[in-house]
C-alpha cells in the first residue's frame, strides 16, 4: 500500500513537470506573406514584481522558468512591476522579412525590446515614459522595427514596466 501511495505522489508532482516541458513554444514561423500574426499565445512570461532581475539575468535563465503567455497573465489589472516576454521568430524563406512588434497600448508606461541573433543583441526602447523622438517609431504605443534575414531565427526579450494596468497583447506586422 506504501508503495502505491508514493508512486501516486510522485505521479502527482511530475506530471505538471511533463506537461510544462511540452508548453515550450518552438520558434514561430514568420510567413513572407502573411500580413499579421498575433503573438499573445506564442509568447513565454516571466514576472518580476520587485524588478530584480537585469537584462543579462533573463538572458541566461532556461525557458523552463517562463511560464506560458494567455489571455489573463497578458491584460492584467492593477500592476505595479516589470513583467519579462520571450519569443523566437524563424524565416523560413529566401529573403529577409522586415516587419513591425506592436506590444501593448498608448498606455504602456515602458518597453525595452531586446532582438538577439548569434550573441549580438540589439536594445531599444518605446513607451510612455520615452521621448518621442526616441523611440525606434514616433507612435502612441510600443512598436518596434524587427529584422528577420533568410532562413535564420532571432530572439525577442521583451521588459515591460507598468505602473498601472498591464496590457501586453503583443502583434508582429508588416
Amino acid at each position: 500500500m506504501y508503495s502505491l501511495w508514493r508512486r501516486l505522489l510522485c505521479l502527482i508532482f511530475i506530471l505538471p513537470a511533463l506537461v510544462w516541458a511540452g508548453s515550450i513554444p518552438a520558434p514561430v514561423a514568420v510567413d513572407a506573406e502573411l500580413g499579421q500574426i498575433n503573438l499573445s499565445g506564442q509568447l513565454l512570461l516571466l514576472r518580476d514584481p520587485q524588478g530584480q532581475f537585469s537584462f543579462s539575468e533573463i538572458q541566461n535563465r532556461s525557458a523552463d522558468m517562463f511560464e506560458p503567455a494567455t489571455g489573463e497573465n497578458l491584460v492584467t489589472g492593477f500592476n505595479a512591476g516589470i513583467f519579462w516576454l520571450r519569443v523566437a521568430l524563424h524565416n523560413p524563406s529566401s529573403q529577409q522579412l522586415e516587419r513591425w512588434l506592436a506590444v501593448g497600448t498608448a498606455k504602456t508606461q515602458r518597453v525595452s525590446f531586446y532582438l538577439g541573433q548569434g550573441g549580438n543583441w540589439q536594445v531599444l526602447n518605446s513607451g510612455r515614459r520615452v521621448a518621442v523622438l526616441a523611440r525606434p517609431l514616433a507612435s502612441t504605443a510600443p512598436v518596434f522595427p524587427v529584422t528577420i534575414p533568410a532562413g535564420q531565427s532571432v530572439d525577442l526579450l521583451l521588459r515591460v514596466d507598468s505602473q498601472g494596468t498591464t496590457d501586453m497583447s503583443t502583434t508582429l506586422w508588416q
